[in-house]
């Protein structure tokens, strides 16, 4: 008997929010941190889901801004409001990283967790302008925001067919190992084999052409009838 699709993906997210409890460090206690653990790691309340929306808007339209502000004729007209838009995101995006570390009971876990290094990389860009204005260029990297977005839509989950992917690769990286070794040597040998024909071929055209124009044109002796 098949199972539902939706019921499969209800247990699949249920596991994978204990597996992130566990690894994280779920409050056990009642209060205000297990309350906030709940809306933001896990999602399954209405606080939560309006919480996901809210982040999500906020990335597309952080996404968005820095898109239209890299044309200058959209940034002459509306630079002000972009500024506005992207400190408010900020702000958001470093009140949420906050909250992260404090509802945990192991933060640096989620501190140097791929989604925590994404956090912290997405936001740091628009503080470092403040402070030190000629890192402004690196102001792009809030693109990085989108990746949040595989979280929000609860996608992490299939992650885990990703690792399965990633663990043969892994063991199996001795036979690609020599396969893309043994493609680099016969690019590199036939590479060799069409400069040697084509220069080959090149020195006597070369010659030839020296040789056309170097030789006379035969004068032709044209007689005229009247």
């Amino acid at each position: 008997m098949s199972q539902n699709p939706s019921s499969t993906n209800r247990y699949r997210w249920h596991a994978h929010n204990a597996r992130l409890g566990e690894y994280l460090g779920k409050p056990e206690e009642e209060g205000w941190r297990r309350r906030w653990y709940i809306i933001i790691f896990e999602a399954e309340t209405r606080a939560g889901r309006q919480f996901d929306v809210t982040l999500l808007v906020a990335i597309l339209a952080s996404v968005l801004v820095v898109m239209l502000d890299s044309l200058p004729s959209v940034h002459e007209r509306a630079g002000t409001l972009f500024t506005v838009i992207e400190w408010l995101a900020t702000l958001l995006f470093t009140a949420e990283y906050i909250m992260r570390i404090l509802v945990v009971r192991k933060p640096w876990r989620y501190v140097l967790s791929f989604y925590g290094v994404i956090d912290f990389i997405s936001i740091l860009p628009t503080w470092l302008a403040v402070f030190a204005p000629e890192l402004a260029y690196l102001i792009d990297v809030r693109l990085l925001r989108l990746l949040r977005v595989f979280r929000v839509l609860k996608l992490t989950i299939y992650f885990e067919e990703a690792q399965v992917l990633l663990r043969a690769l892994v063991n199996a990286r001795h036979k690609i190992f020599v396969f893309l070794g043994t493609v680099f040597i016969i690019t590199i040998i036939l590479g060799t084999v069409m400069y040697v024909v084509e220069a080959y071929f090149w020195e006597q055209s070369w010659y030839a052409i020296v040789k056309a124009k170097s030789q006379p044109l035969p004068r032709q002796n044209v007689s005229w009838k009247c």
